[in-house]
């Protein structure tokens, strides 16, 4: 079953396969798996701005039995709401709920091996404070392929377009392109580690690009839990951070 577990996994991009893996082996039943994550995350942006959050998020995926023979189709729904603090020197640190972000992707099996991922989500200006959000509301389209190495490995390219359309009219409107190749292999039965790059490519500001990777590394345990942590850097030209570190707890029935 580790195939179906890893399709779910590169899907919702949650790593949520820690929790599936062992135990996602009731393929007849089409609201399986159903999984909720708690995700801290601390972020430097710039020398005097620093963020963390504390992100709850639910994905379930809808497949029908056998999700990987050629044509099936599957739906992958998601909804993140986060708990944010944003301090910056001069300005008093303001913490409460940050941007809402709900998410729902098509997936087509072309082969055993590959699928076809598409779909959109949208991120909602429910921000408390304007220094915890963008105030706009933004359409993300998302397309990309998955592909199936063997039973422990596979790829993921994201390509997803942010652009905002409505919100608040003093707020600047943004449009950003991010490609992120992924790469997730598991070692033994609860064992992964996943590495990924991405790109983000600021359309408003002449097309310029800055680079972010990171290594994922997580391990589930016996039942429905699983943990893992993951820090990113900023790299290159044109960086849009300095510094992330998040960490997952995943549960799923």
């Amino acid at each position: 079953m580790l195939r179906r577990a890893a399709f779910v996994l590169a899907v919702s991009l949650g790593a949520a396969a820690s929790a599936t893996a062992q135990e996602a082996s009731d393929d007849s039943n089409p609201a399986r798996p159903v999984l909720f994550s708690v995700r801290p995350e601390w972020y430097s942006r710039t020398p005097d701005v620093s963020q963390a959050a504390v992100i709850l998020r639910y994905d379930q995926a809808i497949l029908r039995s056998q999700p990987w023979l050629p044509g099936r189709t599957g739906l992958i729904l998601r909804f993140e709401l986060p708990t944010t603090a944003t301090s910056a020197t001069g300005v008093p640190t303001q913490a409460g709920i940050g941007d809402a972000y709900a998410q729902g992707l098509v997936v087509k099996s072309l082969s055993r091996r590959v699928a076809l991922v598409a779909g959109s989500g949208v991120l909602m200006p429910t921000a408390s404070d304007s220094l915890l959000g963008a105030g706009k509301w933004a359409a993300a389209p998302l397309t990309g392929p998955l592909v199936i190495f063997g039973p422990r490995t596979l790829l993921f390219v994201k390509v997803q377009n942010f652009a905002s359309f409505a919100g608040d009219a003093n707020r600047p409107d943004f449009n950003y392109l991010l490609v992120t190749p992924l790469w997730l292999h598991a070692i033994g039965q609860r064992w992964w580690v996943m590495l990924d790059s991405e790109t983000k490519t600021n359309w408003k500001d002449e097309g310029r690009t800055g680079f972010k990777s990171g290594v994922q590394v997580g391990r589930a345990f016996r039942g429905r839990l699983g943990v893992w942590v993951k820090p990113e850097v900023w790299w290159g030209p044109n960086q849009s951070g300095q510094w992330n570190l998040k960490i997952g707890l995943v549960w799923h029935r």
